[in-house]
């Protein structure tokens, strides 16, 4: 999956067309997969835990130059849903497309 600004934007556009909790929902959804993905491909190309909190900021950074939002703030709301997630025992939720592997098509 590559980071593609149109798909990004298209997530600010949503709000004018649907319902405020069908909305939340989205960019729930598009949150957790966003920080699912960075995770992989953390865990992929960085060992040491300097180097990994150092690219996970960046990448957060990178992705909030599609929101409103810091990266600091996305990369704590994605930590929240995730320690909601792991509490209530859950594991990643079904994608749209059926699958809960990270390969995810945009709309």
């Amino acid at each position: 999956m590559q980071l593609r600004p149109k798909h990004k934007q298209r997530l600010q556009r949503t709000s004018a067309d649907l319902p405020k909790e069908k909305v939340l929902s989205k960019i729930r959804n598009y949150l957790q997969l966003l920080g699912r993905r960075i995770d992989h491909i953390v865990s992929e190309q960085e060992s040491e835990p300097y180097k990994q909190n150092k690219m996970i900021t960046r990448l957060w950074e990178y992705a909030s130059t599609f929101s409103h939002l810091s990266g600091e703030r996305l990369h704590q709301i994605y930590s929240k849903l995730k320690m909601e997630q792991n509490a209530a025992g859950v594991g990643p939720p079904s994608l749209p497309n059926g699958n809960t592997n990270n390969s995810y098509s945009f709309p």
